[in-house]
């Protein structure tokens, strides 16, 4: 799938695959939602985000 997909496409499909999100949390997701020293993503919103 990976594979199939346009270039631009390619890292939403990994962080669905890998760490277990979801379109509407990818979509949304943010550097701060990253904890790069321990490695874990923590999506605090999803899309569409509206209050």
């Amino acid at each position: 799938m990976h594979d199939a997909m346009p270039e631009h496409i390619r890292p939403a499909i990994l962080l669905g695959t890998f760490v277990g999100l979801r379109v509407a949390e990818v979509s949304a997701l943010r550097v701060d939602d990253i904890d790069f020293v321990h490695g874990v993503v923590l999506p605090k919103r999803q899309w569409p985000d509206k209050r």
